[in-house]
């Protein structure tokens, strides 16, 4: 019984490790971002014996750091002269990826692999998704040509930025010269579309789900198991000693 709440108890735990695992940085159009990744190491790490790999979720080489040296070989053409490590800080366990000129197509999951000369296999040691966005310019107003005493047509124009606009506010002012006085109408917001939830695909939610399915189904298991055990069993009924008879017989 006890082995059942073990169990339930490490599958806790493991769920709580992978569903915080992944996090996320923003990254603003045409700037840099430091893409974190830290590896937790008891003294120095010699540089010339191991190497560093940062790859997407879809398998592109970003960035390539082997024996104290950039490898750049196999980098993607996308990432060229775009990334960086801080060799001064590797012997600290500080992986961190610098990626410049960010562009919209660089909004993805990175993973940071580690490998150790003395080691067969590499280590992932982080999982960050990147988000983008991009600054609007400031709205400009424009009219079209007009007669007095017509309609005109205003038209409002932003550019540069990133993801679309979701929703746009238009205020209408009215002046009066000789009342001196100035009426304002409420912003009214104009829902352009949907809101772009896209951004770099994350398991979260399906470990949740299936962890908590787990767990209750273990928990059931374990209640069964537990009322089975403690529940009393039927007595079977016990027959008597048996009867004994002698025949007596009489002349």
């Amino acid at each position: 019984m006890s082995s059942v709440w073990i169990i339930l108890l490490l599958l806790v735990m493991v769920c709580l490790v992978m569903s915080t695992g992944n996090r996320c940085v923003l990254g603003i159009i045409r700037n840099s971002v430091t893409i974190p990744c830290e590896y937790e190491n008891e003294g120095i790490i010699e540089r010339k014996n191991i190497s560093i790999e940062w790859r997407t979720s879809d398998s592109l080489i970003v960035h390539s750091f082997v024996h104290g040296e950039d490898k750049l070989d196999n980098q993607a053409p996308q990432y060229k002269n775009r990334t960086k490590i801080f060799k001064t800080e590797v012997e600290h366990g500080n992986f961190s990826l610098r990626l410049s000129d960010i562009i919209p197509k660089d909004m993805k999951e990175y993973k940071c692999f580690f490998h150790k000369e003395d080691s067969s296999t590499s280590k992932r040691v982080d999982t960050v998704c990147l988000n983008v966005a991009g600054h609007y310019t400031e709205p400009f107003i424009s009219t079209s040509s007009h007669r007095e005493n017509s309609e005109v047509d205003f038209t409002c124009t932003s550019s540069s930025g990133f993801p679309k606009p979701i929703d746009l506010a238009v205020t209408c002012a009215i002046e009066n010269e000789r009342l001196n006085e100035t009426r304002t109408s409420a912003s009214f917001y104009y829902n352009k579309q949907k809101p772009d939830n896209s951004q770099p695909s994350s398991n979260t939610g399906v470990i949740i789900g299936i962890c908590v399915t787990l767990a209750i189904a273990l928990g059931i298991a374990g209640f069964l198991i537990y009322r089975r055990i403690k529940m009393p069993q039927r007595q079977q009924p016990q027959d008597g000693p048996e009867a004994t008879y002698s025949a007596v017989s009489t002349s």
